[in-house]
């Protein structure tokens, strides 16, 4: 790699460790804690309150002596193995604003990985694209979080159509124990709802799914090659044609609503993200979701 672009890299990791640092602890890490970590019968200690966190957890005893809440812990609430399974596959190097949905893949990594260090949990990374590319095993540790970024960032998936169903079954092989894996990516590619029904009874699978607006909304710049970075197909199209742009934008909404379907009937949770917003705000909003209906 040239050394421009290994200092390239270091700086968005650099920009991604401290954006997603103060993320985790400000807004996402506390829903993150309240939705995913039990309560025993046991007593283990006290933390301070995180936002999200029940609030009927309050030990109002140890509160009147701090200058913050402080909620009681249990034995129940044991580590947990998170794993994020990241498409970094060519279609994810586009982007019609200041990110591409690659960099929005790893902002969303990054605050789920620094909530799950807040929580004492290991971390583990799988990246795919037509194949599995790269498996970091879960441990825990901020240096660890930065590696992970950094493979995110860095590597790059060789030729052929997206398959995440690769990633999941990857997920089955190497984890046995039950896990809380994220699937992050545009989920452009080939099906992969017989695979995710396997994976979704052993683990908790949450689907992220990234888009541009350009994609739920195509922009009008006259006559332009439209080509697929998986397959290398092209094809010259009017983007002015108004008839043409709601076709491609309602092809667009019923691909997405499949997906979301393809999550949802198999009970996994799923949320969109795209690259003209701020994650840890979906994030937060999923989370919340999911604690309500636990």
């Amino acid at each position: 790699m040239k050394d421009d672009r290994l200092q390239e890299i270091l700086r968005k990791v650099r920009r991604l460790d401290l954006m997603a640092r103060t993320r985790s602890r400000e807004r996402v890490a506390g829903q993150y804690h309240s939705r995913f970590k039990g309560q025993g019968i046991d007593f283990a200690d006290h933390r301070a309150y995180l936002p999200g966190d029940d609030v009927r957890a309050i030990d109002w005893n140890v509160t009147a002596r701090m200058p913050e809440p402080y909620i009681r812990t249990f034995e129940e609430e044991r580590e947990m193995t998170v794993y994020l399974l990241v498409d970094i596959s060519p279609s994810t190097g586009y982007g019609s604003i200041d990110s591409s949905k690659r960099e929005l893949a790893a902002e969303a990594a990054a605050t789920i990985a620094f909530s799950a260090q807040n929580n004492h949990d290991k971390t583990g990374l799988i990246l795919y694209g037509h194949d599995v590319e790269y498996m970091l095993p879960a441990a825990k540790g901020r240096p660890h979080v930065l590696r992970l970024l950094r493979e995110i960032l860095y590597r790059r998936s060789g030729p052929g159509v997206t398959r995440p169903a690769t990633a999941l079954k990857a997920l089955q092989t190497a984890v046995r124990r039950h896990a809380l894996a994220f699937l992050i990516g545009d989920m452009i590619g080939e099906d992969f709802s017989d695979t995710l029904k396997p994976a979704a009874r052993r683990h908790e699978i949450i689907g992220l799914r990234i888009e541009d607006p350009a994609e739920a909304k195509p922009p009008d710049v006259g006559w332009a090659c439209l080509e697929d970075p998986e397959t290398g197909q092209s094809a010259v199209v009017n983007t002015s044609d108004p008839v043409l742009r709601q076709r491609l934008a309602q092809s667009h909404l019923r691909w997405a609503a499949e997906i979301d379907s393809t999550f949802g009937r198999l009970g996994c949770a799923s949320a969109t993200l795209r690259t003209d917003a701020d994650p840890a705000r979906a994030l937060q909003a999923l989370l919340q979701r999911r604690s309500r209906h636990a």
